[in-house]
């Protein structure tokens, strides 16, 4: 019997694509549902997730199944308020 290895860890540059696809998912799963429009709109898209490898003002970490990329989260600062910003997507380990 195998078990899966959790693992949560900083994000690698190595993540950038998964995290975007995951992002883009996210995305069009909220468009449906009431207030999309204007959080959409509010909240713009990461798009190129390796900038922000390694920055401490903008720190992401992702969570991985037998280390395959399943979700992440993202802490976003605004002056004093922090948003945190996560998708759990459905690995086909």
């Amino acid at each position: 019997m195998s078990t899966l290895r959790e693992e949560v860890r900083p994000v690698a540059s190595t993540d950038a694509g998964r995290l975007a696809a995951l992002e883009a998912r996210a995305r069009a799963e909220v468009a449906g549902q009431r207030g999309a429009v204007a959080w959409l709109a509010e909240t713009a898209p990461v798009g190129d997730w390796s900038g922000l490898v390694g920055r401490r003002d903008r720190p992401v970490w992702v969570a991985t199944l037998d280390d395959v990329v399943v979700g992440y989260l993202e802490l976003v600062v605004h002056g004093d308020v922090a948003e945190v910003r996560q998708e759990i997507g459905r690995a086909h380990v």
